[in-house]
């Protein structure tokens, strides 16, 4: 059949990536590694930490005593787009794998290939690190390894779909989350005069983005992926979700039914944070916030000015600020950011 249904991969941030990898070496089963043959994510970790100058990612126990793969934090670039490589390259194999019930069959010369050159991108950058150096042309590799996991991603993706019940009113789109827990994801899709509803058909709320973008959040299964649906406001017949966690913002407080957050637009700092957890309500007092130093070349230090503080959305479904530095031709950004069922401010820092 000819798919017409957008797919969304649903990402995640490190946090997420690391629990992510500490559960699912024991669920999803690869015939992917060095030697292409079946093992758990842990066994082709621990093999892949034989190769000559390999050593990320980083072991680390856990309370129970159990082996887990964490990724070792790293600034350079090669590093981060190995990671980022690997990290599809993982959760590629985990649609692939689901995939495998529905007809597909995956390139196994490919696979392989592809871990060899992250393999070998993981240890020319403990290399080079060592040595204070990088290589362009590593980095493009990784890059370049990144990209065809992603498509290899998109191809189980697409089986999955072409396999799915995306019949109804509407436009269908296709979320799955490749992480080995249930878990809410931000969805974005192009905006229109249309109600999302979840696949029991009820209506969820929604937002437009100053990118002119729609977003709406998603409860996704663990390994798996729900199908939702954009119906045209003239022809949609669906409930609302009664009682749908939301945020708003007053000013400059966002808030939300766990969460009261106030921010100062003076300064660009977070002043106070109160949380409700279990029903009772507990505060902090705090300072915290971000600032952008430029250090000359001569040592001395200058501190930028807040150029710039503005409300990006304001819920429901998310609540965004911005606030921008300036010092000369440096330029910095911070994105603090409220979701309903988030227990902590989450903020995103740009520089130019």
């Amino acid at each position: 059949r000819e798919l017409l249904v957008p797919l969304v991969l649903a990402g995640a941030d490190d946090a997420l990536e690391r629990e992510n990898r500490r559960r699912q070496r024991e669920l999803v089963q690869y015939a992917f590694g060095p030697r292409a043959r079946s093992t758990t994510l842990g066994g082709f970790l621990a093999e892949a930490r034989k190769v000559d100058g390999f050593r990320a990612p980083a072991w680390r126990a856990n309370k129970d005593g159990a082996k887990a793969p964490e990724l070792a934090t790293r600034s350079d670039e090669l590093h981060a787009w190995t990671r980022k490589a690997e990290n599809r390259l993982v959760d590629a194999g985990a649609a692939a794998a689901l995939a495998a019930a529905d007809g597909h069959v995956p390139l196994r010369p490919l696979w392989r290939t592809l871990w060899e050159r992250t393999l070998a991108n993981h240890a020319a950058a403990e290399r080079l690190a060592a040595r204070g150096e990088s290589s362009a042309a590593r980095i493009a590799d990784a890059r370049e390894v990144a990209g065809a996991a992603d498509a290899l991603a998109d191809e189980a993706l697409r089986v999955l779909a072409l396999a799915a019940d995306t019949e109804g009113l509407g436009q269908a789109v296709f979320v799955f989350n490749p992480l080995a827990f249930g878990r809410t994801a931000l969805v974005s899709v192009a905006d229109g005069d249309f109600e999302v509803q979840d696949p029991l058909g009820r209506v969820l709320p929604s937002q437009k983005t100053p990118e002119g973008k729609r977003v709406f959040e998603a409860e996704l299964p663990s390994l798996g992926y729900a199908v939702h649906r954009l119906v045209p406001r003239a022809i949609a017949t669906g409930a609302a979700l009664k009682d749908p966690p939301t945020v708003r913002v007053d000013g400059w407080k966002l808030a939300s039914a766990r969460v009261q957050a106030v921010l100062d637009p003076k300064t660009g700092e977070l002043v106070s944070l109160r949380r409700r957890a279990d029903g009772f309500p507990g505060e902090e007092t705090l300072r915290a916030g971000a600032r952008l130093e430029v250090v000359r070349a001569d040592g001395s230090i200058a501190t930028g000015e807040l150029a710039a503080c503005e409300v990006l959305e304001r819920g429901p479904v998310r609540a965004r600020v911005r606030y921008s530095f300036a010092n000369g031709a440096a330029r910095a950004e911070v994105y603090p950011l409220l979701r309903p069922g988030a227990l902590a401010i989450a903020a995103t820092t740009r520089v130019e």
